[in-house]
């Protein structure tokens, strides 16, 4: 069968996902006077409705004192506090009612805490109080005295993404939990020769690689080999809608995981192995491989989409949503060279935008796509003279981003949880972009030139 055709250790996947805490700030609310009292020995007057309830609220206002008549009624008591009675003067109109206080307040997010919550402004009571936002703390935001939030660690300055996997066709597949890469087994066995990785969260998690291996992280942490013989051919990607809808690519077949089992189905073009997978809803997205080619998944079927040629081929794809795909890959050079290759879909059409990106032609391969949105999008691939090839897309203009690092590094998958979070793998190692500067990650990742895969678990 083909096969890839990049520099040696060059591939795709690389997925992030995080979860956020929360936490709520309760505020206080104090109750408005009750009620005039009655005139002529009649009872008092009905009561104004005393602010109340809520949270550590206050007391309730006496209703006013009647005259004459019998004696006053005592005010009803208020959630968490009271209202007080009026004392009739020889017989006394009612005493006013507890008022209703306004609903607690929200607080911030967890961090350094939002705002107090503002209180009802009514005797009746108002609406609830609206809580500040989170300020440190929280994935891409600086740290907290060097404190952030679960699933996320401090890199000195801002916080980033923990409960990162990576793998190393070689070396294996590691788990970074915050400040160790942990080496992943299956029965005592380190896994091995990944290319691929995607999930939901921590409850599953799948890697993909030679030798038709599909493995599956299960909720309890602990691996399983789903797929994969000796003799079988290679999956390069997998993504998802969901953990029941999950597509893994490859080598002239695909094949699709319902939550219980994987069924194979043979690819569009079955010639030309197929390199980058991503999804836009459950049986809608795009795979891209070998000579240009592209294919749709629609309605849960893949449809032909064709293809460039000898020379071509596309390793990546990405979307903001199903009207702004990109894919991008590698097309002819000069002297047996290799330069970028960018299309783009816009919901109707693939067109070729690579001279929009490149107008020098002078950039060479790109292996990974990924953006936090439309206007914050990256793309990596080969090394250049000043570092590896970083470009990123504001929305209106492409620019190259000299990165870190080492001259000639390949960068091979790109993922992120937003723009201040933003993780490459390349041939050197991981590094990990903070939204000012870059930096390298030690640990048994680092220090190969084959390093294919990397995702981010958000739980």
């Amino acid at each position: 069968m083909s096969s890839l055709t990049r520099p040696t250790g060059v591939r795709t996947a690389f997925w992030l996902l995080i979860m956020l805490a929360s936490a709520c700030t309760s505020y206080r609310f104090v109750p408005a006077d009750g009620g005039d009292s009655a005139v002529d020995a009649r009872d008092g007057g009905d009561s104004g409705t005393g602010g109340a309830g809520g949270v550590d609220g206050g007391l309730g206002t006496a209703g006013g004192t009647g005259t004459g008549g019998l004696t006053a009624t005592g005010g009803n008591a208020g959630g968490d506090g009271s209202g007080s009675g009026g004392i009739g003067t020889g017989g006394a109109g009612g005493g006013g009612k507890s008022g209703t206080g306004g609903t607690v307040g929200t607080g911030g997010v967890i961090g350094i805490g939002g705002a107090a919550g503002t209180g009802g402004a009514t005797s009746s009571g108002g609406a609830p109080g609206t809580g500040g936002s989170m300020q440190c703390g929280g994935i891409g935001q600086p740290c907290c005295s060097g404190l952030c939030q679960s699933n996320t660690t401090c890199d000195g300055t801002i916080c980033i993404a923990a409960n990162v996997w990576a793998s190393n066709p070689d070396s294996g597949l590691y788990d970074f939990n915050g400040g160790t890469w942990l080496s992943q087994t299956i029965l005592g066995t380190p896994i091995q020769r990944i290319r691929g990785l995607w999930g939901v969260d921590q409850t599953l998690v799948v890697a993909v690689g030679d030798q038709g291996q599909i493995l599956r992280r299960d909720n309890n942490g602990v691996w399983h080999k789903d797929r994969g013989t000796s003799t079988d051919t290679a999956f390069f990607a997998v993504t998802g809608s969901a953990g029941n809808d999950v597509w893994a690519v490859g080598d002239s077949r695909v094949s699709h995981y319902d939550g219980a089992t994987w069924t194979d189905f043979t690819a569009p073009q079955a010639l030309y192995p197929l390199y980058g997978v991503w999804m836009s809803a459950r049986g809608e997205g795009w795979a891209v491989g070998e000579q240009g080619t592209i294919a749709q998944l629609t309605s849960g079927s893949w449809i032909d989409r064709g293809n460039k040629g000898a020379g071509y081929a596309y390793f990546g794809v990405w979307g903001s949503n199903s009207s702004d795909v990109y894919a991008v890959g590698k097309r002819p050079g000069s002297g047996g060279s290799s330069l970028l290759f960018v299309s783009h879909f816009d919901g109707n059409a693939w067109g070729d935008i690579t001279s929009t990106v490149d107008p020098q032609g002078t950039v060479p391969s790109l292996y990974a796509i990924w953006g936090s949105d439309s206007s914050h999008i990256w793309a990596v691939g080969a090394g250049m003279s000043n570092g590896g090839t970083v470009l990123f897309w504001n929305g209106a203009t492409w620019t190259h981003k000299a990165a870190l690092i080492a001259p000639s590094e390949d960068y091979a998958a790109i993922w992120g949880s937003g723009p201040n979070d933003l993780w490459i793998i390349g041939s050197i190692g991981v590094i990990h972009y903070n939204g000012n500067s870059w930096n390298r990650l030690t640990g048994p990742v680092a220090g190969s030139s084959t390093n294919t895969a990397i995702w981010f678990s958000g739980s």
